[in-house]
């Protein structure tokens, strides 16, 4: 959730972030609004995971692709099952503000949002939500987290604008795009990239939020997605910032451990993505039947 990420100890990395991109503009050539330029390249499309992660080896695309792997393996689920509880704590409290009146929200939310915590997470795991107790156990850490830090921000609006409405209050609290579809076939990935979290508002920032461990090339995701964004024909806006966030959990912690990185998507970022991506579209296309 970008707003609930921009605490105090956040704000001047990001405050850096955007004023590096202002002492060194992205070059028009490297948006990807300029894809037509980037060619040739083979008539394919991959998933953004599978160009953004450089180590991946030739013969592991193909089983990919082939859906070789296992899709129901523990850490794939666990993943999809941490994303999916940021949307859906975004949707219920979203919904709630709007269906309800000022004096509901600040006096019903937090206990609302308790409530639902136990059937989402139920619903999120399905059949696993016996079985995996500690992806359950975490679930509940990022809802209570996140919930926390959501109610906080709804407070504090609520004290600095007494006259505020429903509307402005979702307009000021919920600003991103939370799970963002969007079409990035044009850049030669899928037609239906999402993005875990978008800000459009000033510097568009492009969020992916990660539960592994920090690796050197992640910053490929993130500059993967503002060039597809930029090259969609659904888009308009220019996306100068990207940001990963990693979420790791331990067992002893009642909190998830948060860590944020802002990476500022220069040039040189953008063409090591299309690097990548030009070799593992050429990779695709020599194994592809005669």
């Amino acid at each position: 959730m970008f707003h609930y990420l921009l605490e105090e100890s956040l704000l001047s990395e990001f405050r850096d972030a955007k004023e590096a991109i202002r002492g060194r503009p992205i070059s028009e050539y490297w948006r990807g609004t300029n894809y037509a330029n980037f060619g040739p390249l083979p008539d394919l499309s991959l998933p953004l995971y599978i160009v953004a992660e450089r180590t991946i080896q030739k013969s592991k695309i193909a089983t990919e692709l082939r859906g070789g792997y296992d899709p129901k393996s523990k850490e794939r689920e666990s993943g999809r099952f941490y994303h999916c509880i940021f949307s859906h704590l975004y949707q219920e409290s979203r919904r709630f503000v709007l269906q309800n009146s000022r004096k509901t929200v600040l006096r019903d939310l937090e206990g609302y949002l308790e409530s639902r915590r136990e059937n989402i997470i139920r619903d999120v795991m399905g059949e696993s939500y016996d079985s995996w107790t500690d992806v359950k156990e975490n679930l509940m850490k990022i809802w209570f987290y996140e919930s926390c830090l959501l109610l906080s921000r709804i407070y504090f609006f609520c004290s600095r604008y007494p006259d505020w409405s429903v509307t402005s209050l979702v307009d000021h609290v919920f600003r991103f795009k939370n799970e963002y579809q969007f079409d990035g076939s044009k850049f030669h990935l899928s037609e239906n990239c999402q993005i875990d979290l978008y800000r459009q508002d000033g510097v568009n920032v492009v969020i992916d939020i990660k539960t592994g461990r920090p690796e050197e090339y992640h910053y490929l995701t993130v500059v993967g997605y503002a060039l597809a964004l930029e090259s969609s024909p659904q888009e308009a806006d220019k996306v100068d910032l990207g940001c990963i966030m990693y979420v790791n959990f331990v067992h002893s912690d009642p909190m998830p451990r948060i860590k944020c990185k802002f990476y500022p998507l220069f040039d040189s970022y953008r063409q090591d993505f299309i690097e990548e991506l030009k070799q593992k579209l050429i990779w695709v296309a020599e194994d592809r039947p005669k």
